[in-house]
């Protein structure tokens, strides 16, 4: 049997914001205790934030004279608070700690529902939130939380450290992403662990909704920005979760790379002002309710860059698949241009130094993935790709294809683009390559690229399908794909990144009749 299921705790007053604290014990000793104290009272504590860890793997600690088990990471965690925050010089001693696995009765769900509503209290009442990022290789997410305490000391077991080191927050329970940071999100909704895990996740999407109706919200962040952490081509199908839903658990998981797709205006002129025509979600059917243009179907899907084992990521074959659609993109650059602003999913329009380098490493890259080359190997490359291989003339084309209509003397450039390409892998082109190397790690595990009916070019989620519809939908600043199962309903896919479509174009296509109706 569990120790933790024969510990006993007291009942805690709720009228009087009653919390319990643990007594840190002195070096001769390894028995912590439970003190109840009343928030109302402006007791000093200090509060411990962390990784739960992997719930299946326990350590003891002795707790009011009882055996009780905790993860392995809090464990260290109380073990490094006693070596090193309950010395006299030290800058925040620690005598009484709250921390929430222990001094909340986790088997009493009313309990944890009513405490989690005291969460943002008990931080802003800390004097000081301890952030425990676990040994030298371990990372913790908690950057929310400084917005909740009013000082914060972060440990690592080797001194302070800034809290730009910090990364994601996560939870052990699903509900917490929800519950765990009310005190932030200030939304309407009462925790209630009783409640079912889609319910949860129904409710606050709901909430949002609400919230954004009434003009709550950041500029940049749009009602329907949750359906960026949704949907089943990077999640599959998970009966907890309506497809609609913010699937934040999920993006825990080690093959999950990132999820967003960056912002845009996708839907800028599109819909116009009709404040009736807002996203609503039905509870009851657990369905979510928006307007949407369907703009045309996905007609294929490949695997994106994919890394070999020689250090080298295969971009040709990519290319060359982006290039079958024609020379020139539907929009207005070179496809190969296009193709390449996809893989940095590069909405603007601007031409700079950073975009040139930028775009010639990436051909560079596509054309010498192993660096130097034969000539002859090269140049057949090039043909293939449409490029002459005289030197003039291929001057000539690269211009045309990634700074058209600009003078790169103008920029600070002292060679021309084909004697900085000669250079590869170094000079200013070949320092740029670590930094794009990392973009086109976050695309592997989790996105492809995908071209439409009509040729435009697009990067979506993993299991996304051949016939899924390409949608602009009011409130989403992003294109969104979606899954028909009948008549009347569909599923969300996930958000996408489409050249062409991001800053709201759909608009022209809707007065020139090329859209595919309103859903």
């Amino acid at each position: 049997m569990d120790p933790a299921s024969l510990f006993c705790y007291k009942p805690l007053d709720q009228v009087k914001s009653e919390i319990r604290v643990i007594r840190i014990p002195p070096k001769d000793n390894d028995n912590f205790r439970l003190e109840t104290v009343c928030l109302d009272d402006s007791p000093t504590f200090v509060a411990l934030s962390y990784v739960w860890g992997d719930p299946n793997i326990k350590e003891l600690i002795s707790l009011d004279n009882q055996p009780f088990p905790v993860t392995k990471n809090l464990a260290a965690a109380l073990k490094q608070i006693r070596n090193r925050w309950t010395l006299e010089d030290s800058p925040h001693r620690v005598e009484s700690l709250w921390v929430d696995a222990i001094c909340i009765n986790q088997r009493d769900p009313d309990e944890r529902t009513q405490q989690v509503q005291l969460m943002g209290r008990i931080y802003k009442s800390a004097a000081v939130v301890l952030a425990w990022l676990g040994p030298a290789d371990h990372s913790l997410a908690c950057s929310a939380i400084t917005l909740l305490a009013r000082e914060m000391a972060d440990n690592t077991g080797r001194g302070m450290l800034n809290e730009e080191k910090l990364s994601r927050l996560k939870a052990t329970d699903p509900k917490d992403y929800i519950y765990g940071l009310l005190a932030i999100t200030e939304l309407p909704i009462t925790p209630d662990y009783n409640k079912t895990v889609s319910d949860v996740y129904i409710e606050y999407t709901t909430a949002w909704l609400e919230t954004c109706r009434d003009m709550r919200i950041n500029e940049h962040i749009t009602s329907l920005t949750f359906l960026g952490n949704a949907g089943i081509g990077i999640y599959g199908s998970e009966a907890e979760f309506p497809s609609w839903v913010p699937n934040f658990p999920g993006q825990g998981k080690p093959d999950i790379s990132t999820t967003r797709m960056g912002t845009g205006r996708s839907d800028r002129g599109v819909f116009g002002d009709d404040s009736s025509k807002l996203p609503f979600v039905v509870a009851r059917t657990k369905s979510l309710f928006a307007w949407g243009l369907e703009i045309e179907t996905v007609r294929s899907v490949v695997q994106g860059p994919v890394y070999r084992p020689t250090g080298n990521w295969d971009l040709l074959q990519n290319a060359l698949a982006a290039m079958s659609w024609g020379k020139r993109y539907k929009t207005g650059p070179s496809t190969l241009n296009a193709f390449f602003r996809l893989l940095h999913r590069d909405r603007s329009r601007t031409i700079s130094k950073s975009t040139i380098i930028r775009d010639l490493c990436l051909f560079c890259h596509t054309i010498m993935p192993s660096g130097r080359v034969e000539p002859q190997q090269r140049d057949e490359v090039l043909l293939g790709l449409g490029f002459s291989i005289d030197p003039v003339e291929f001057e000539a084309q690269l211009v045309a294809c990634f700074a058209p209509g600009v003078d790169i003397r103008q920029l600070g450039f002292d060679k021309n683009m084909r004697g900085m390409m000669m250079e590869w892998p170094n000079g200013i082109v070949g320092d740029a390559w670590q930094r794009i190397r990392i973009s086109l790690i976050k695309l592997e595990r989790t996105w492809r690229l995908i071209g439409t009916t009509s040729g435009y070019l697009g990067l979506a989620p993993r299991g996304t399908a051949v016939g899924d519809r390409l949608c602009v939908l009011k409130g989403s600043d992003v294109p969104v794909l979606l899954r028909r199962t009948d008549l009347d309903s569909y599923i969300v896919v996930g958000t996408t990144f489409v050249e062409g479509l991001m800053n709201g174009e759909a608009a022209e296509r809707e007065q020139a009749g090329k859209g595919m109706g309103n859903k």
